[in-house]
């Protein structure tokens, strides 16, 4: 995807703070100490801040192709210092989408349709879920290039779409599962500007994003 024009398109962004690997370190230590360091990092960030990045980024959601073309829409539910995507769902409701939000049970995360905000209830660690009705089904897409959007958090990404999430793997299960049964999804990842790393630790079960939506831009392929 071709990234909006600006005075520095050729200049990569820096994260508010610099997060340098350590390449001694095994991956699972690798993304234990970016959650860490980044979460501190985001927690800082006060209400009126994150409200405004998130503002602009979910203006830029809406101008991407895929969320225009999206007849169902999978999303996270804002939780604590992540991007906020309550208006993002109030506003995919009133055009008429499909809106699912995750609800975990067990190990599992699966995802449940709701109509309004009001269908959500507090649940897994304190976050908003909705209440178990009607499921989303992996059913192959016809046509295969109408793809399901899924809209996922993160902790830390990098400019390869890969992101480490909070380390149960909930997202990386939930859409093999869905692979597994031929259903594919464009898959974006909001992040703030701060949550941009050079490199995060990535093994062959995570699964990486199509694009990731920050304040400032959009970083990936788009495919």
């Amino acid at each position: 995807m071709k990234k909006p024009e600006n005075n520095n398109s050729d200049k990569k962004i820096k994260p508010d703070k610099e997060i340098i690997l350590n390449q001694k370190r095994n991956p699972a230590e690798e993304k234990r100490r970016l959650r860490s360091e980044i979460i501190a990092i985001r927690n800082t960030m006060p209400l009126l801040l994150r409200q405004q990045k998130s503002d602009k980024i979910l203006q830029t959601v809406y101008d991407i192709g895929a969320y225009k073309d999206a007849e169902v829409i999978l999303t996270y539910v804002d939780y604590q210092s992540e991007v906020i995507t309550s208006p993002l769902i109030e506003r995919a409701l009133l055009e008429g989408k499909k809106v699912y939000c995750p609800k975990v049970s067990g190990d599992d995360m699966d995802f449940y349709r709701i109509s309004s905000l009001n269908y959500l209830k507090e649940g897994y660690k304190g976050i908003r879920e909705p209440e178990a009705e009607e499921l989303f089904i992996a059913i192959p897409q016809n046509p295969p290039d109408k793809k399901p959007l899924v809209i996922m958090p993160g902790v830390a990404f990098d400019m390869d779409c890969h992101r480490i999430g909070y380390g149960k793997g909930f997202y990386d299960r939930f859409l093999t599962r869905m692979s597994e049964n031929g259903m594919d999804f464009y898959k974006i990842g909001l992040a703030y500007e701060c949550q941009l790393v050079d490199k995060v630790p990535y093994e062959t079960h995570d699964i990486s994003l199509n694009v990731i939506v920050t304040e400032n831009d959009i970083y990936g392929k788009g495919d």
